[in-house]
């Protein structure tokens, strides 16, 4: 079902966000994940949006922007968003309506905001290591013996998110999904 999103009334910069599906989280069935669809291509403002979301990790030659929001993953790409983890259905258009205003809020105030284009803060070794599978820590299937030592390989960027087995069965999707982000 598409939902009509959220549209300005004004003639601002990004006019809507519309939410294309959202649908159950894969681990916490109490939450949801969803997938929107800008009104325009973004990109532009990618950058801007680096240097005003204290937490966010860039990927300028992907356009991607990844970053939490009390313990939701957003990330945003030139003509979509995804979100994991939001509470529920009220939560994810509310999640689609503060993107649209961050989106304009931004671009109103471009003129005073110094783009940023280089990646950072990425994840923590420990915030790696909370989106592992924790039903099957240690299983030893990376060739590492512990899941810190994964998590730390993947700090350091000698692993690739895919070397976690179990990350790769369809449960774990959203925690694959996000790492990926996350780690560019």
């Amino acid at each position: 079902m598409i939902d009509p999103g959220w549209i300005s009334e004004d003639r601002e910069y990004l006019r809507a966000v519309e939410i294309i599906y959202i649908r159950p989280c894969f681990v916490e069935s109490d939450q949801v994940r969803f997938r929107a669809r800008f009104s325009r291509d973004i990109a532009e403002m990618l950058p801007y949006l680096n240097t005003v979301i204290p937490n966010a990790i860039y990927n300028h030659g992907e356009k991607i922007l990844c970053y939490t929001d009390a313990l939701r993953v957003i990330t945003l790409y030139p003509e979509s968003m995804t979100a994991l983890k939001a509470k529920n259905t009220t939560d994810a258009h509310q999640l689609a309506r503060k993107i649209h205003g961050l989106v304009n809020d931004t671009f109103q105030r471009r003129d005073d905001i110094k783009p940023n284009c280089s990646r950072k803060n990425l994840p923590s070794t420990l915030d790696i290591l909370r989106w592992l599978p924790e039903e099957e820590y240690n299983c030893g299937q990376c060739g590492d013996a512990t899941c810190m030592a994964f998590a730390s390989r993947l700090y350091h960027g000698d692993g690739k998110v895919a070397e976690c087995i179990p990350l790769g069965q369809r449960r774990h999707a959203e925690a694959r999904e996000a790492l990926q982000s996350m780690l560019g």
